[in-house]
């Protein structure tokens, strides 16, 4: 499974808005609605952004 996919899951099972963790991370809205629909991969910067509003370690997220 991929860091998306995780993120993804991650995001639905906590029931985060998209928008307000876009805002919070200091992702663009559409980066980040783009890369949990598989269009578009996030950069190491805006993982590690969206992974600390999260309060998630960015391991969580590697393959295992």
């Amino acid at each position: 499974m991929d860091v998306e996919k995780k993120l993804k899951d991650y995001i639905a099972d906590k029931c985060v808005k998209i928008q307000t963790l876009a805002n919070k991370a200091g992702v663009p809205y559409q980066t980040l609605y783009r890369c949990l629909k598989g269009k578009q991969e996030l950069k190491a910067s805006e993982f590690l952004a969206v992974c600390t509003v999260l309060e998630v370690d960015p391991k969580d997220f590697l393959s295992e």
